[in-house]
C-alpha cells in the first residue's frame, strides 16, 4: 500500500447556538455543502470521507458517525469517523 497525496481545499461551518432547530445530520449536510461550494466541487468529486465528532456519550446519539455521514456525503463512499473528546478537530486531519 503506498500513500496517495490528499488536502484539504474547503471548509464549511455552521452557526454556533446554545440549542440547534436542525438535526445532526441536517447540520452536517449544511457545513458539507459549505465545504463543497467554498472550493467549486460537488459530492461526485469527494472519494472518501473522514468524519470527526464528539464521542457518542457526550451528547446521547448512539453510533454518530454512521449517523452523520449521510449528511457529510459518505453515503456509499469509504469514511473513518475519530472522537478525541477535545482533539478532535486536530486529529482528524492527522488520521485522514
Amino acid at each position: 500500500m503506498s500513500l496517495r497525496k490528499v488536502a484539504v481545499v474547503g471548509a464549511g461551518m455552521t452557526k454556533f447556538v446554545r440549542r440547534a432547530l436542525e438535526t445532526g445530520k441536517e447540520l452536517s449536510w449544511q457545513a458539507t455543502s459549505m465545504a463543497l461550494e467554498s472550493c467549486e466541487l460537488t459530492m461526485d468529486d469527494i472519494e472518501g470521507v473522514c468524519l470527526g465528532t464528539a464521542p457518542d456519550s457526550f451528547d446521547g446519539v448512539h453510533m454518530k458517525g454512521e449517523y452523520l455521514s449521510d449528511g457529510a456525503g459518505a453515503w456509499r463512499k469509504p469514511y473513518m469517523r475519530s472522537y478525541v473528546g477535545g482533539g478532535t478537530g486536530v486529529f482528524v486531519p492527522i488520521q485522514g
